[in-house]
């Protein structure tokens, strides 16, 4: 018939596939990192897969320094493992979150806006942990009567806890909390107070010393900052200088940090057995200090009493795994976009909760993760922002 229409195939394009997976990958990195239904992997394998001819692109500067560090450094360290240890299937294992960065190239071509999508989800996983918090404190509904904690505990994807044993009574520590480290500068960058209180909470929630302290520490630092210009800045140091006395004056307060402290002991004793057991191995043989033993390799970790790969000083244990050799270059990979969006006065912020992020590494497993390096292609996102959206950026110093 001559009215009737022609029906064009239902079509789907690459672009919302590549949105479609890159947000189920950050959705599983942030509430399932343990990855339980394998749609972390599956999803991060597959948006590298469909978009393999958008990797290798070395035209422009952003995309040649992402894939020296997202695909040559990480292909490196994992070859030289291998030579060191002879386990192929191991050391992919233990190192393939490096390709994570190869990400940033398709984000670019679909210019998928990774900073709404990550912080949106960040701001869910806070008002779930207070949420949560509050259905026990109020006796609505218990934390061992409630599914979803016990799930995400005996799971993996969480520790979950209530007593005085714990720093703060509550131990509501999602794998992925320290994400909000990050994620705390961001909401003060835009003014969005209230959420910053609550990210704030929900650190302190969370139960570990590091996140308490490093939430306090960054809310006040970006506050200053931010009014670094006014005449509220007289306003935050004044108010520092005032909470500051008050402590020292405060015997509850400080009793209460020192009994913190002390319950913590046992662990930072652990730590310490850890680290003389590292120092046993480069003084029995100093070859591996340069070279390292493979990612794959075990040692005797005498502050736990077994053999393992995988221990809480995360750039300790990275350094003896990979050496000087790969040691220097992934640092200057986790440092390459903070310190270049400090030069030209961008984001300066986030790279305060990004430098504070790698602080609390120190003697967490959060570095050499799809945790760690989730923020990091986060870090890279907006340092090479201007690349994605072809954004005329003028910076603080009057750069473009």
């Amino acid at each position: 018939m001559l009215g009737a229409r022609i029906r064009k195939p239902l079509s789907i394009s690459i672009d919302k596939i590549n949105s479609f997976l890159l947000f189920i990958f950050l959705f599983n990195t942030i509430f399932i990192p343990n990855d339980t239904f394998m749609l972390k992997d599956i999803s991060l394998i597959l948006l590298l897969m469909i978009n393999c001819n958008k990797l290798i692109d070395i035209n422009e500067k952003d995309t040649t320094v992402v894939f020296l560090f997202g695909f040559v450094l990480t292909t490196a360290t994992i070859i030289q493992s291998i030579i060191l240890t002879g386990d192929v299937i191991g050391n992919v294992i233990a190192n393939y979150m490096g390709y994570i960065l190869m990400l940033y190239p398709i984000i670019k071509k679909s210019k998928y806006d990774m900073e709404k999508i990550l912080m949106s989800l960040l701001k869910w996983m806070v008002l779930f942990i207070i949420f949560m918090t509050l259905l026990d404190f109020f006796n609505i509904l218990p934390l061992d009567k409630n599914g979803i904690l016990m799930w995400l505990y005996s799971s993996n994807n969480a520790m979950i806890g209530k007593g005085s044993h714990l720093p703060i009574g509550y131990a509501m520590f999602l794998k992925a909390t320290p994400m909000l480290i990050v994620a705390l500068p961001y909401f003060v960058s835009k003014r969005r107070y209230a959420m910053s209180v609550l990210t704030c909470i929900a650190l302190v929630l969370s139960g570990t010393r590091a996140n308490m302290f490093m939430a306090i520490a960054i809310f006040a630092v970006c506050i200053a900052y931010k009014n670094r210009k006014k005449t509220g800045i007289l306003f935050c140091i004044f108010a520092m200088i005032a909470f500051v006395l008050w402590i020292s004056m405060n015997d509850t307060f400080i009793n209460f940090i020192v009994d913190m402290f002390e319950r913590k002991s046992g662990s930072d004793e652990t730590r310490q057995r850890t680290l003389e057991c590292i120092f046993k191995i480069w003084k029995e043989n100093p070859l591996d200090l340069i070279i390292g033993q493979g990612y794959a390799s075990e040692f005797y970790d005498a502050g736990s009493g077994t053999l393992t790969s995988n221990v809480e000083l995360s750039y300790w244990n990275l350094l003896r795994e990979v050496g000087l050799l790969g040691f220097i270059p992934m640092m200057v990979m986790f440092l390459y976009p903070a310190v270049k969006m400090a030069l030209k006065g961008k984001n300066i912020e986030i790279c305060i909760g990004y430098l504070a992020y790698l602080v609390i590494s120190y003697t967490n497993p959060l570095l050499h993760s799809s945790t760690g390096f989730t923020v990091l292609l986060y870090m890279y996102y907006l340092c090479f922002k201007q690349y994605i959206f072809k954004e005329k950026i003028v910076y603080e110093n009057g750069e473009e």
